[in-house]
């Protein structure tokens, strides 16, 4: 019974390292589970990041159309007002070599720059896309999300399958969308506020002129 037990032994000093490296084995494959949990965790935090951030994109540029529509409107209406009554102020109204030219010269001029907003695209954007966008990344497959150049369909299909296969294509893609964008966005919205400012301006103007032709 005595000579059995370094056998005993002996089998478990062989057992124990066998269980350290099911347990190193263990330990490996936790981490790898966590670090591509942690990496999926990432795509779809970017993911989501990116599409809020395209929709963002895309209510703010129509924001700026529907303001850009309602001083179009208001505006065309209050200079086609002013040339059909011209005669009516001219009787009517003192300074009227004052009122009148100045209401059809501000609101003409506010009236384009509104125009300028609703304008769908720009050389200072051409600029921006080739100049930035295209000279950076060159290739089809890098910055087929706006087309301006004369692309064959097949060459456009060709790149879109290397998208497809690419999420790095993909991501910088649409990041590329959306960095082009921003800059519409924000050409937009100065257009937008030098037509405002330049409609209160004017109406502010008038007023002066109107309390001046009143009180002086």
């Amino acid at each position: 019974m005595q000579k059995k037990s370094p056998a005993v032994g002996a089998n478990n000093e062989k057992n124990t390292p066998m269980r350290e490296s099911d347990a190193s084995i263990d330990t490996i494959k936790a981490k790898s589970k966590k670090g591509s949990s942690k990496k999926a965790f990432k795509s779809k935090t970017l993911d989501t990041y990116l599409k809020n951030q395209s929709r963002l994109l895309m209510s703010s540029i129509s924001i700026a159309d529907k303001k850009a529509s309602i001083l179009i409107r208001l505006n065309t209406a209050l200079v086609s007002s002013l040339i059909v009554f011209e005669s009516y102020f001219n009787v009517n109204l003192s300074l009227n070599q004052y009122f009148v030219p100045v209401l059809i010269i501000g609101l003409s001029i506010s009236l384009l720059f509104a125009i300028l907003v609703a304008k769908p695209f720009s050389y200072k954007l051409y600029a921006v896309l080739n100049k930035v966008v295209k000279s950076s990344y060159p290739k089809l497959e890098e910055n087929n999300f706006f087309l301006i150049d004369d692309v064959s369909f097949s060459d456009y299909e060709a790149s879109m399958e290397k998208v497809v296969e690419s999420q790095d294509l993909q991501i910088g893609n649409l990041t590329r969308f959306n960095f082009f964008m921003s800059k519409s966005i924000s050409q937009k919205f100065v257009l937008l506020e030098i037509a405002y400012t330049i409609f209160f301006l004017t109406l502010f103007s008038v007023l002066v002129l109107y309390l001046f032709s009143k009180f002086a």
